[in-house]
């Protein structure tokens, strides 16, 4: 904190015992100055929650008399600042609000540790806010003025993390696309767990507005229609679904903007190719306002395909049901109802062991190329290679086949819908079933090459989801029950300061990949977390960053034993984002993407490290 130097007007200043000379009005330097003064009300130190003073604006000095910025404006107290606003060291570099509220118009004169003069007139109507984007350790003289002489008004000033510009809840910001309108195109109804997977909507892409992209997170620019959304997605959550997937499939090089439910904007230009994708991790119910637009402003008027998803189109497991007519016709040849090559399997939801495995060898004569999404490859239609007679219950089914060649797999479900796959993990395709029929099922597993007919693969019928499952095995080199190298620290929702800083070195010798999860990529210490988090959650998000001057990744194992990953985030950044975090040991694993160890900063916080 620096030093205040209180002042005595001018009279009389006795140095030493004999002397005593007349003080004449001092100069305006840095050490002895008319604004290093006492405050007339109080010294307020930055906390998180937002603070609030009353004064009497105003005063009998112009402020533009003072050798001050042009942009300051109105008459203030020269004898003495209103307020000191003390930024502590060691306190996190988040930007403050200083915002004036009043029935008259007033203004804000705020000199800056460094002695930098911020000032403002009318930002909200009449009212004035200067932004302290990164704060300086030290005290911040505050004035307030008023635009006019007449007297003094009385003026609430606010000291806050929140920006007073943005809306409140519900409301929307005059810069922000409008969400509150229908949608131009369509509204759409989506439950967890929908079928078919994609679910697809043609749009036209149409806007010349370019949006103000400081709203969004991720990767925003282009243009579009501001005046509506394209489309409203209804999305019934579920936390069997740990992300709701948002694509835009098209010739033209477009650009996605999507506002959820909880008011956050996200946005993507190039994802897969020039297609746009916007991942919302642990999607919350509720309204998704989505806007498609083109990457240059004359652009309008292009085609597009609207994606929605639950399965990773990075990935490629697009489709889990290919039951449009073209795709049936072209799969009727399948003769579906033929003993199997192989073994057929009567089974009951709930079945053990799980998975069930059948050894096989992959491939045929028969080519499924364009057939539908994601039927490819060369199989043998004369016979499946297995069928099953399945008991549904309320799990899923999930069909994977594994082999050292590109295989793929042919589904037929009772209902005589295909579901096909080619890559989902790796090279190895899986169908998804979300809400399984009873009745009987045909399996085909296809080579992607005719010459690899004959490959040796294996086929796991399971109720639990293979890439949870592969994901479980590649997390069990990670040591978590270990005491954390770094800190172990217990934290409630609410906590201060905020974001709490933990120094450490990132990396290790045990490399993770993306078989533990989307954004897995890096060198870890395998052997221990490098911190422990015991938190108690509220209302609250609870974010993680990783913060050097290394290219880092984050592991991050949560209290319901899910792992989440994150390599670039913000720059080389990464950052993991639990918007419903729940109670009990979060344990993190900062890593390097390659080299050496490195020093690194963790950042726990629950305000999104996106917005400062």
């Amino acid at each position: 904190m620096s030093s205040l130097h209180l002042r005595q007007p001018v009279g009389w200043l006795c140095l030493g015992v004999l002397t005593c000379l007349p003080s004449l009005p001092l100069l305006a330097d840095d050490t002895d100055a008319w604004w290093d003064q006492a405050p007339t009300y109080q010294s307020v130190e930055a906390g998180l929650m937002r603070q609030t003073v009353r004064v009497q604006a105003g005063g009998g000095t112009r402020a533009n008399q003072l050798s001050l910025p042009s942009s300051c404006r109105g008459f203030i107290n020269q004898n003495a600042p209103d307020l000191h606003f003390v930024y502590p060291d060691g306190a996190p570099q988040l930007p403050v609000y200083i915002h004036a509220e009043s029935s008259a118009d007033t203004t804000l004169v705020v000199r800056t540790p460094g002695g930098q003069w911020l000032c403002d007139d009318d930002t909200i109507g009449l009212d004035p806010v200067v932004n302290l984007r990164r704060p300086e350790v030290g005290t911040y003289q505050v004035w307030v003025g008023t635009y006019l002489s007449r007297g003094m008004s009385f003026a609430d000033v606010h000291f806050s993390l929140n920006d007073p510009t943005r809306p409140a809840p519900g409301q929307r910001a005059s810069n922000e696309p409008d969400w509150t309108q229908a949608p131009r195109t369509s509204e759409i109804q989506l439950n967890a767990g929908f079928v078919p997977d994609p679910y697809t909507r043609q749009l036209t892409v149409a806007g010349s507005d370019e949006v103000d992209w400081e709203l969004g997170e991720g990767s925003c620019r282009g243009y579009i229609d501001a005046t509506a959304p394209d489309a409203v997605i209804n999305y019934q959550a579920s936390s069997s679904w740990g992300t709701l997937y948002i694509r835009a499939a098209s010739t033209a090089d477009t650009t996605l903007v999507v506002r959820t439910p909880e008011g956050r904007w996200l946005c993507n230009d190039d994802a897969i190719g020039l297609d746009p994708v916007v991942d919302v991790n642990q999607p919350e119910s509720g309204a998704y306002a989505v806007w498609i637009g083109t990457y240059a402003a004359h652009r309008a008027g292009a085609e597009a395909s609207l994606e929605i998803s639950e399965l990773n189109p990075r990935n490629r497991t697009s489709s889990r049901s290919t039951s449009e007519p073209s795709a049936r016709d072209h799969l009727q040849g399948l003769n579906w109802d033929a003993s199997p090559l192989y073994q057929h399997l009567s089974l009951q939801a709930g079945f053990l062991p799980d998975p069930r495995e059948i050894e096989i060898r992959a491939g045929g004569s028969t080519g499924l190329f364009g057939a539908g999404q994601g039927c490819t490859g060369y199989v043998n239609a004369d016979t499946p290679d297995i069928t099953l007679d399945y008991q549904a219950g309320s799990l899923p089914l999930h069909i994977h086949a594994s082999s050292e060649r590109d295989t793929t797999l042919v589904v037929r479900a009772p209902n005589g819908d295909f579901f096909c796959n080619d890559d989902a993990i790796g090279l190895d395709p899986v169908v998804d079933i979300r809400t399984p029929e009873t009745g009987h099922y045909a399996i085909w597993v296809g080579t992607f090459s005719q010459s690899a007919m004959g490959t040796p693969a294996r086929v796991a019928i399971s109720e639990m989801d293979p890439r949870r499952r592969q994901q479980a095995a590649a997390a069990e080199a990670l040591n978590w029950e270990s005491s954390a190298t770094a800190e172990t620290l217990s934290l409630r929702a609410g906590f201060t300061p905020d974001p709490r800083l933990i120094e450490l070195n990132a990396g290790g010798q045990h490399r993770v990949s993306s078989s533990m999860g989307y954004g897995c990529v890096g060198n870890v210490n395998a052997s221990a977390p490098d911190v422990t988090l015991n938190y108690t959650a509220g209302a609250s998000a609870l974010h993680f960053r990783a913060d050097s001057r290394a290219d880092t990744t984050l592991v991050i194992r949560a209290p319901d034993g899910t792992w989440h990953c994150n390599d670039d985030a913000i720059g080389l950044d990464p950052v993991v984002d639990f918007h419903r975090p729940e109670t009990g040991a979060y344990h993190v694993w900062v890593g390097v993407y390659s080299g050496q160890q490195q020093p690194a900063v963790l950042k726990i916080s629950e305000i999104n490290p996106r917005s400062y």
